[in-house]
């Protein structure tokens, strides 16, 4: 289950405050660790990474967030919980949030609809727990056997985390708009624009290039583009991540191929994009990746093409 941290809490952990001194290193990692018997608590998993996570419980009534333990997390269950901060800083939200939803269907053998509802409900949980002004407390039992956490709840983080603007409790993570400026839309994830005339059918294996573009030309660039779609010019979609999710003012571009394997298909939507002025090398990823949760970055490190 997703737990999204109302901002108060942003930012507000046992290792943010302790770093890596002996505290954490030698005391609370370790015990968690012991107890967890080198194993992740959630689905079993025994990786060589594995992540010690803050337990709050929450007194909804009275608005107060209790550091009540630490939980041993593999790598995907970490993701799954974290999953809000995951997506706000993710270049490929996308990617993020289909490996959440893999994830949960593999570890409660649900179906994704099942996966995506848990994910709705952790968004909307949040949204009300949001509105309120929570108290910080650790549990008198923590405090007990790890002294240093006494003085958390008026710990304040050096860098704290963007406010919670970036993360809409009222958008879907997973809604597509259809018009709109991608640096004035807050209510949906993507803007997507389709070519509803005779195109070539896809064939199971469709791909996009993805393009990087800075927030002061992704409005012109985002219509630019949505105009050749529209008429045609590429394949017959395309989306622009919006303002919802961003990460250092750059927004992604996915400009979609019907067949990853049709290596001359594939050149052609990339030179009419160099001739649009995406002159600096790109890169393509197919959607088998982005549903088997590969993450991608900048750098293409996964990328079937480079171009």
């Amino acid at each position: 289950m997703p737990e999204i941290l109302p901002s108060d809490l942003w930012g507000r952990s046992a290792y943010r405050m302790l770093g890596n001194r002996a505290p954490w290193t030698k005391k609370i990692r370790p015990d968690a660790l012991a107890k967890a018997k080198n194993r992740c608590e959630l689905c079993g998993a025994k990786e060589e990474r594995l992540i010690c996570h803050d337990k709050w419980t929450y007194d909804d009534t009275n608005a107060i967030a209790t550091l009540s333990g630490f939980e041993i997390h593999c790598g995907n269950c970490d993701l799954v919980t974290h999953l809000g901060r995951m997506v706000q800083v993710s270049n490929d939200p996308e990617s993020i949030v289909l490996a959440a939803v893999i994830h949960l269907n593999n570890v409660n053998g649900c179906k994704t609809l099942a996966s995506t509802s848990i994910i709705k409900e952790a968004y909307s949980l949040w949204e009300k727990r949001n509105k309120k002004k929570w108290k910080v407390c650790v549990a008198p039992e923590l405090v007990s056997s790890y002294p240093e956490l006494e003085v958390l709840p008026k710990f304040i983080p050096d860098a704290p985390y963007p406010p919670p603007t970036q993360m809409t409790g009222e958008a879907d993570i997973l809604k597509f708009v259809s018009s709109g400026n991608p640096t004035e839309t807050m209510n949906a994830a993507w803007i997507v624009a389709t070519n509803k005339g005779r195109t070539k059918k896809a064939t199971g294996r469709t791909g996009k290039w993805l393009l990087f573009v800075a927030e002061k030309s992704v409005d012109n660039t985002w219509q630019n583009l949505k105009k050749a779609v529209e008429a045609g010019k590429l394949w017959k979609e395309a989306k622009v991540s919006t303002a919802l999710f961003t990460r250092d003012r750059s927004y992604v571009i996915c400009v979609y191929t019907y067949d990853h394997d049709d290596a001359k298909d594939v050149a052609r939507i990339r030179e009419y994009l160099r001739e649009m002025g995406f002159k600096r090398p790109i890169t393509y990823k197919t959607d088998d990746q982005t549903s088997s949760g590969v993450y991608s970055d900048a750098t293409g490190g996964i990328a079937k093409y480079r171009s």
